[in-house]
């Protein structure tokens, strides 16, 4: 069954959507001409048609869709032959009994497939397993996008080639997934790696020149220098030994040494007392040859520390920019400042022992904090092999560093995760898989009891009952100068006279849209191919009562009537039905006694510059009411005696009973033999049954309206009622 409509974009109906939802089996749409009701069937005869319309079905379970409009009358009755419709023989009650039981099982494998497809599929795609397996495959990747996007900042170019989407990435996570290689380096581990491996621009780097040996060996061997342990004094055995011996002022004898030197009248520069003569010749020879040595001993010390130490400082200092990512320079540099004020320290002490010769001097040794700066350069330069070699193979080490990437994410990261997708994804594939396979299997089986019922019917369907039924109904609204013909005894039909000559180019309009809705309305029974089968259809009929008169209209609105209550009843192939019409008499026929909870009711307007073509009503918007039926009454020109004779039943049935408790025998028992004939002919349609094709429908008319309607008024009027009957007349106001 049809659920909604969506209409947009096509002939009468602009761009602004329109939507019929909520449909029901029955569902009524009136409109006037042009206003686009054949547009409606032609949507729902094949909405692929037209691409901007779609129409919706129970279930997703797609119909065959009848349509009686226009095109359906060019279709069949634009050529010469007419095909025929097989339907089964009246004698063919086993297989009739056997083809509908094999019908019955085949719509509840429809059902059982339908139910299968929902679980499958759910209302719209929207549910079912399918849609959960779609959610399921949409969580886990937005779930390993997460665990890229959490990692760009250091992993972006272990991650190139699948940053670009998300499917890519999950794919690639679930290959590696596949890989049996356990275990991972930590995060913090690959993200140093990664600092390193991923730069652009990493280039080697050149080692640090080591302290060259001569030079740490000299300042070593300056401090290991004897002269700075021994005391430097004078000769012993000079006159003036003992008294420099006993004062201890060696060194201060020295010094003032050279201010009596300079004094040319040999005057002591202390006590500024002439000395002896042989003062200045003890003086000499207590400071004599070995002692002049061992002071340029002294000296030589003095300026080969200074230039050895500066050399040694300098050679350090240079390599204070060389290689800063693998040399740690703080530390460098705090050694250096060490090493510098040891160094002038030293430098210091000489200085001691050059003013003061008979002093003992130690100096402080340089060698430890010299190891410590050399286990520092021999660390860096490690390093710094260690990055050149890195440089070397950076191809391959970028391969390895993105292989163990790819491992923590997947064995670290999204580890549980991919196991709960696998399961959850398997158990619902399993699942589907064997919804899927039971949708076959009901499919085949189905198919099977289609080819059942085909085989059953091939050889006993026949194209002449049709023939004979739709002649019955031509003749019984008096259509006797024509009827319909089996071609040559095949399997096609024609319109004939009585001589046998071919009668479709004479018809009148009338006439040939009555037998083309005679043949529609059979197609809905049988079947344009041999095996006769009647699918489950949902049928559309588009003004069929156009360019009909009255009694052709009450019959037509008869056949409907017969459609609608199969489908009421549930039984027979057809399972929803659309009536479209721009006749209020037929609309007002069609709709009498229908049921809100089966029925829809829809007016579609000719094209507003605003406002919807489409409006459903809650209840029938053409007035089916008692009024509008008396506008029949009123109307001496627009009803003829096949639609007169069952307004006034409807407007008797209705009023009397309104009343309650009026007799019909009583009120006929008021007229003469002659009249009360024609008044129980009156309310004999009410019992008739002449909502069924095959009771009453053929009942021919004997009386003329006026007699009628001369009866109708006397009922008001013995019933003493006429005062009614003048205000819905119009006689007296309302």
């Amino acid at each position: 069954m049809i659920k909604s409509i969506h209409i947009e974009d096509i002939s009468y109906f602009s761009k602004s959507p329109e939507e019929m939802s909520g449909l029901s089996k029955i569902n009524f749409v009136y409109g006037t001409n042009g206003s686009g009701k054949t547009t409606i069937s032609r949507v729902i005869a094949d909405d692929c048609r037209f691409p901007s319309c779609t129409v919706k079905w129970e279930s997703d379970h797609r119909l065959e869709t009848f349509v009686y409009n226009s095109d359906f009358v060019k279709e069949n009755f634009g050529r010469e032959e007419i095909k025929g419709i097989f339907t089964l023989g009246k004698d063919d009650i086993g297989i009739k009994e056997k083809i509908s039981s094999t019908l019955a099982e085949i719509e509840t494998l429809n059902e059982e497939i339908a139910s299968l497809k929902y679980e499958l599929e759910g209302e719209n795609g929207v549910d079912g397993k399918k849609a959960e397996l779609e959610k399921l495959e949409e969580e886990f990747k937005d779930r390993c996008w997460e665990a890229k996007t959490g990692h760009d900042e250091y992993f972006e170019r272990a991650f190139t080639g699948y940053r670009g989407k998300k499917e890519k990435f999950r794919d690639k996570v679930l290959e590696e997934s596949e890989s049996k290689a356990a275990g991972a380096e930590t995060l913090d581990y690959l993200k140093q790696k990664a600092e390193k491996i991923f730069k652009d621009d990493l280039s080697p780097l050149e080692a640090i020149q080591a302290i060259r040996k001569d030079d740490k060996d000299d300042i070593l061997g300056h401090e290991a220098n004897p002269i700075l342990g021994k005391k430097i004094v004078g000769r012993e055995d000079v006159d003036v030994a003992d008294m420099i011996r006993r004062l201890g002022n060696s060194d201060w004898v020295k010094s003032g040494r050279f201010y009596f030197e300079k004094n040319d009248e040999k005057v002591c520069p202390f006590c500024q007392q002439k000395t002896p003569e042989e003062f200045a010749k003890s003086l000499n020879e207590y400071f004599d040859e070995t002692f002049e040595k061992d002071m340029d001993a002294v000296r030589k010390l003095d300026d080969s520390y200074e230039a050895d130490s500066k050399k040694l400082l300098e050679q350090i200092r240079s390599t204070a920019d060389v290689a800063p990512e693998v040399l740690d320079g703080d530390t460098k540099k705090s050694k250096e400042d060490v090493l510098r004020r040891i160094l002038e320290g030293n430098a210091e002490w000489i200085k001691t022992k050059k003013a003061e010769p008979s002093r003992e001097i130690a100096l402080e040794t340089v060698a430890d904090v010299i190891a410590e700066i050399e286990a520092l350069v021999k660390t860096a330069n490690s390093s710094i092999k260690e990055h050149n070699g890195l440089v070397r193979r950076i191809g391959q080490e970028k391969t390895e560093l993105t292989e163990q990437v790819w491992k923590y994410i997947v064995n670290e990261e999204l580890k549980d995760v991919i196991k709960r997708y696998r399961k959850d994804k398997s158990e619902l594939k399993r699942s589907i898989e064997k919804i899927e396979h039971d949708i076959c299997s009901m499919s085949r089986n189905r198919d099977g009891k289609k080819q059942e019922i085909k085989n059953l019917e091939k050889e006993r369907t026949s194209v002449q009952r049709t023939v004979d039924e739709i002649n019955l109904l031509l003749s019984s609204v008096g259509f006797t100068s024509f009827s319909l013909a089996r071609d040559d005894g095949g399997n096609f039909y024609r319109v004939a006279r009585d001589g046998g000559e071919n009668a479709k180019e004479t018809l009148s309009e009338g006439e040939e849209r009555f037998v083309t809705f005679l043949y529609f309305y059979h197609l809905l029974k049988g079947s344009q191919s041999s095996d006769g089968v009647a699918p489950d259809c949902v049928v559309v009929f588009d003004d069929p009562v156009s360019s009909l008169d009255g009694e052709m209209l009450f019959v037509i609105s008869n056949l409907i009537k017969g459609v609608f209550k199969e489908i009421r009843k549930g039984k027979g192939n057809i399972k929803q039905a659309f009536v479209l019409t721009h006749n209020v008499y037929f609309h007002k026929e069609i709709t009498y006694k229908y049921k809100k909870n089966e029925s829809t009711f829809w007016i579609v307007r000719k094209s507003k510059p605003q406002g919807k073509k489409l409006k459903k009503s809650k209840s029938n918007p053409i007035k089916t009411s008692y009024e509008l039926l008396w506008v029949d009454i009123r109307n001496d020109e627009s009803p003829c005696s096949g639609t007169l004779q069952n307004t006034m039943r409807r407007i008797l049935e209705y009023y009397f009973q309104l009343l309650g408790e009026v007799d019909k025998d009583d009120i006929c028992g008021k007229f003469d033999e002659d009249r009360k004939t024609i008044c129980d002919s009156l309310f004999s349609w009410a019992n008739a049954g002449s909502h069924h094709v095959d009771e009453g429908l053929y009942v021919s008319m004997s009386h003329s309206d006026e007699l009628y309607r001369e009866v109708f008024r006397e009922i008001f009027e013995k019933t003493e009622h006429i005062a009614h009957y003048d205000m819905m007349t119009g006689k007296t106001s309302l």
